[in-house]
């Protein structure tokens, strides 16, 4: 069916601006390369996604259920054109029974929180975390964790200063 902007806008859009949840709004259609709509930072943005989160979007979007019935969520870390965030998507699925379903497929809602410098300093601030910093992998991390995505593999890198000698925390 036919996307309410005005709605999409009010509802998300406007929370992506400043919410600390997420920054990036978008619906996608299934199989569909670019976001039908969606919003970065309160602005219009449907970029071409494998463009923008790589070809790992269009495998987590492919795991999710492919009918307007069934209920499930994917979340995992991507890298992006700006760094790396986390992404949760799951189908838009009717509000109760009397909602009449467009289409036998569904749409997803895909939301995302850029994990900036600035971002990540906060956390670290906020936990008493010195030097925390989250990085794209680049391969063997020679101290520090590294987070998978949802696949397996090497997502980013998580390193912080030691607050005393031998604290791994």
């Amino acid at each position: 069916g036919d996307i309410d902007e005005s709605w999409v806008y009010d509802t998300y859009g406007v929370s992506s601006e400043s919410s600390v949840n997420y920054d990036m709004v978008f619906v996608v259609d299934r199989g569909q390369p670019a976001a039908v709509t969606g919003y970065r930072r309160g602005e219009a943005f449907k970029p071409v996604l494998e463009d923008y989160f790589s070809d790992k979007i269009t495998a987590l979007l492919a795991g999710l259920p492919q009918d307007v019935t069934t209920h499930q969520s994917k979340a995992t870390m991507l890298k992006t054109a700006e760094g790396i965030a986390i992404i949760a998507a799951a189908p838009i699925l009717p509000t109760s029974d009397d909602v009449t379903v467009p289409s036998a497929s569904p749409r997803y809602l895909v939301l995302a929180k850029s994990l900036t410098a600035d971002f990540v300093k906060s956390i670290g601030k906020q936990y008493v975390i010195d030097g925390l910093e989250i990085n794209a992998a680049t391969g063997a991390a020679p101290r520090g964790q590294i987070i998978e995505d949802f696949g397996g593999n090497p997502g980013a890198v998580v390193t912080w200063s030691e607050r005393r000698r031998g604290d791994i925390a």
